[in-house]
């Protein structure tokens, strides 16, 4: 069971057309985020990013917003891929077979070696006899009578 930290009305939240998301401002100084997608399915719980806290909405489905229609012919006519069709056409890309004669390559990469840092032992100045403590002489044996 999940603990809200408030549970707010919908009509208390601000609605961002251009993200699709709803939000009010969190205590840390963030804000809760709740996508209308997730509203739509039925997601009632809005966290916060930078913290632990979640806020319940108050919502009625039939109240919210239309999601907005994905047009397949408009996706094609804008220049734009999506993130599947764009690794699609990287992987076949990247699959189909080279039939470049261009030479490859071979030259090693160029490695540069850059000095560790020195240690604390390295950089601590040597002791000086003066500073240390007298040596103290060992103690004397036990004696038994």
């Amino acid at each position: 069971m999940t603990t809200y930290y408030e549970e707010v009305e919908i009509e208390d939240m601000t609605f961002d057309e251009s993200t699709q998301q709803y939000t009010y401002p969190c205590p840390c100084g963030d804000q809760f985020q709740v996508s209308l997608e997730e509203l739509h399915d039925g997601e009632d719980e809005a966290p916060c990013p930078s913290c632990t806290l979640v806020i319940k909405v108050i919502y009625e489905e039939e109240d919210l917003p239309p999601l907005p229609m994905e047009d397949e012919e408009d996706d094609e006519d804008d220049g734009e891929d999506s993130i599947e069709e764009t690794a699609a056409k990287v992987n076949m890309q990247s699959s189909a077979p080279s039939s470049s004669t261009a030479p490859s390559s071979s030259a090693p990469l160029s490695t540069t070696t850059l000095p560790l840092a020195p240690s604390p032992a390295q950089t601590a100045p040597p002791p000086n006899p003066a500073a240390s403590p007298p040596s103290l002489p060992p103690p004397p044996p036990p004696q038994y009578d």
